[in-house]
C-alpha cells in the first residue's frame, strides 16, 4: 500500500511507541498509578531502554506508527552449545487498522 514503511524505531519515535502501547493495551491513568509510576511521563521514560537494548521495528502509515514489534538479542544454551536468538515482545497493532475477512 502506498505510504507504508517498515523501519527501526528511533528515540524520536518514543512518544508514538508509548501511545500505541497505551492504546492497544487500554492503559489508563489509574493503571499507571497502580503499577507504581508517578505519572504517564515516568512510565514513558521507563520504556526508553526498550529502544536501546532491542531492535524495535515499526510499520508507519505516512509518519504515523500503526504497528510494532520488539526483538531482544539473546543467547540460549542447548545441550552445551550456544545459539544466538531473539526474544519477541511488544507486538502491537492499532485495532482500527486491522483488516478483517467479514
Amino acid at each position: 500500500a502506498e505510504g507504508l514503511e517498515i523501519r527501526v524505531l528511533e528515540e524520536k519515535d518514543l512518544n508514538q511507541f508509548n501511545e500505541l502501547l497505551s492504546y492497544v493495551f487500554q492503559i489508563t491513568e489509574s493503571d499507571i498509578e497502580e503499577s507504581g509510576y508517578a505519572d504517564k511521563r515516568e512510565m514513558i521514560k521507563s520504556k526508553k531502554p526498550i529502544l536501546l537494548y532491542s531492535k524495535v521495528f515499526g510499520w508507519f502509515d505516512q509518519d504515523q506508527l500503526i504497528s510494532q514489534i520488539a526483538i531482544y538479542p539473546c543467547e540460549v544454551n542447548i545441550h552445551g552449545k550456544q545459539y544466538k536468538m531473539g526474544g519477541i515482545t511488544g507486538v502491537e497493532a492499532a485495532t482500527a487498522l486491522r483488516e478483517t475477512d467479514e
